[in-house]
């Protein structure tokens, strides 16, 4: 079972995590198939800061609008999986089909892989998509659009 954890609800030293040896988990920023933004590190790592690792695999950041229905649509939902060394694992931006919320669209940093609505493409022929996508990203971030929890793995 996985606790999922709203990101301004997290106190320092949750589940007694000040008695086990824990680290500030610190996002790595070198050696992705594509550019990462200093812009989109900076923002994992805010979200990530009152977060302390203990024996996690990783976690889980899921990036809502409370808003987004399949009839009114509003910003995509996303979540980015981010290992317990801080590497950025791979990221997902879901869409409603009909009035399933699916993935339409997903970076994969260690497959290298771009998938987008199926189709699937080595990552740096998505390098440019990637490129837009964190700008509008992060740009919506910064407006406030979305709640963010995370999720321990």
């Amino acid at each position: 079972m996985t606790d999922i954890i709203p990101a301004w609800e997290y106190p320092s030293g949750m589940y007694g995590l000040m008695e086990m040896d824990v680290k500030k988990m610190k996002i790595q920023t070198n050696d992705y198939p594509v550019l990462v933004s200093k812009k989109l590190i900076t923002l994992i790592e805010h979200e990530l800061r009152n977060y302390e690792t203990a024996d996690d695999l990783g976690v889980l950041l899921h990036f809502r609008d409370p808003d987004y229905s399949a009839h009114c649509g509003g910003y995509h939902p996303v979540t980015i999986c981010v290992s317990t060394q801080g590497r950025i694992q791979w990221i997902a931006d879901f869409s409603f089909m009909g009035s399933s919320l699916t993935i339409e669209l997903e970076f994969h940093f260690e497959d290298r892989l771009c998938k987008q609505m199926g189709a699937q493409y080595p990552i740096h022929t998505g390098a440019r998509l990637f490129k837009v996508w964190q700008s509008n990203f992060c740009d919506y971030y910064q407006s406030g659009v979305f709640q963010t929890t995370i999720e321990r793995l």
